[in-house]
Formats: C-alpha cells, structure tokens, sequence
C-alpha cells in the first residue's frame, strides 16, 4: 500500500490592533470570516492565542519609577511576545509619528507566557520630572509558534500597540474647538488639546444649532487619541437644510465631561445655491 503524504503549510496572518477598548476577539472573528470566505483554510486548522493584558494604558507619574503590565495567556500552548518601543506625537495634521527613542525601561523584551500562565512586564523610566507629558508606544509583536496541525495551518498572530504615558504632576484636560466650516455636504472643525493631559478615544455629541438654540442637528462624532499641545481637523456629513442656519456648533465628551461650543463665522460657510 502506497503510503499517502500529506503537505503541511503554514499561513500567518497579523492582526494589529490598539489597547483602547478594541476586541481582539471580534478582530479575529473578522479575520477568520474573510480567510473562510476566500476559500484558504476550510477544512483545516487555525491557530490563534487567547491572552489578556491589564492595565491597557500606562501612566508614570512624577516620582514613579515603573509601572507592571500582567500578560495573562487562556490557550493550551505557551504564547511568547517580542516587546519594543517608540516615542509618540502627532504631527500637523494629526498622523501618529512613532520615532526612535531610549527614554523608557521594558523587561523583558521577549516575553514567554506558560500555557493558562501570566507573565509579569515592567516598564518604566528614568528621566526626572518632565514639563509637558511625554507619551510612547510599545508594541507587542506576538511570536508564531510550533504547530502540529497536518495540512494548511494559518496562524493568526497579533501585534498590540500599547500606550505610555509620562506625566506631569496634576495633569488637566483642556481642549478648545475653532475654525467651524460648513459646506452643503460636511461640517468640519479643529479640536486643539492645550492641556497637560491626553485625550482619551471617545465618541462625542455633536450639536449643531440655529441663532435661537434650537437644534438643527445631531450627530456622533468619534476622537481618536488626543496628545498633549496636538490638534486634529474632524469632519462629518452635514445635511444640506442645517448649513444656511447654522450658528453654533457644540461638541460633549461624557468621559472626559467636558462641554465645547464654537459660533460658526459667516466667512467659513459654504453653502451653496
């Protein structure tokens, strides 16, 4: 009898994603629709980690030398993990630029989780007091492991980008709305950060209302991260109706409970016929 020998293939897929409330488990389920869907793996096997991480963020204060992060690791395999790190600020137009830097302490860089186990990581700094919070990025690159699986395996691994924070003692948000323009089509305006704390992602009210206050229009606007001293532009559809009578614009943050108003200047709106 001819023995039948069967190829065994590996797939990898990387799926990055930040720490600030994303699912890593829809993120994978969206995954593995589109790779079924294409026809890759079915009826073959899928290797992806089950882990937890807390905290999500890391904040060092004046005086605190390190923060611990706890990896945790819910598969039947050990997960291993290779750490870095890059300084963090936004340019003009609000694009993340992640540059070079050796201001933090990360241990270990390569992290191995036992399986149904926690890993312990340390991040901290030695830079003294800072006059403007100073914010960085660690990524978590996890590491393709050995699988058994006969056939096409398609291993998903995920990348984690970690926020860190280096902060001021009794950081404050402050943030201002300017520069409201309206066409038939889009409002747009600018959120500046003027603070001495970031801005966490979070979705906001919008309001758009006439010189008596009544309201023209309601919206969900969605912030990304905001950094210390940054700006962003922000737009969103706006019905044609609302322009011509709109006077000011309102934006809520229910997180951070803060309420922000900007009249609309006659000379930024466009209207059209």
């Amino acid at each position: 009898m001819a023995a039948l020998a069967v190829a065994r293939r590996r797939i990898v897929a990387v799926i990055t994603f930040n720490t600030s409330g994303c699912a890593a488990t829809v993120a994978r389920a969206l995954l593995l629709s589109l790779i079924a869907m294409l026809g890759i793996i079915a009826p073959h096997t899928v290797v992806a980690a089950q882990f937890t991480l807390a905290p999500t963020r890391v904040h060092l204060a004046p005086g605190q030398v390190a923060q611990t992060l706890v990896l945790g690791n819910e598969d039947e395999r050990e997960v291993s993990f290779e750490l870095s790190y890059q300084h963090w600020r936004m340019d003009d137009a609000g694009q993340w630029l992640l540059e070079a830097s050796d201001d933090l302490i990360l241990h270990p860089q390569i992290v191995t989780v036992p399986a149904n186990g926690r890993a312990v990581i340390r991040v901290g700094t030695l830079r003294g007091a800072v006059a403007q919070e100073d914010a960085y990025r660690i990524q978590m690159q996890e590491l393709p492991g050995e699988t058994s699986s006969q056939g096409v395996a398609v291993t998903m691994l995920t990348r984690l980008s970690v926020p860190v924070f280096v902060q001021v003692k009794n950081p404050q948000l402050a943030l201002q709305l300017a520069d409201a323009t309206l066409s038939a089509g889009a409002l747009t305006l600018t959120l500046r950060n003027s603070g001495s704390r970031y801005l966490s992602p979070e979705d906001a009210r919008l309001i758009v209302r006439d010189g008596k206050g009544a309201v023209l229009h309601e919206d969900t606007l969605g912030v990304p991260y905001l950094l210390v001293g940054a700006h962003l532009r922000l737009s969103r559809p706006l019905p044609a109706a609302a322009c011509a009578s709109a006077q000011q614009i309102e934006l809520s943050f229910a997180e951070a409970k803060l309420d922000l108003s900007v009249p609309v200047v006659a000379a930024n709106r466009q209207c059209g016929g």
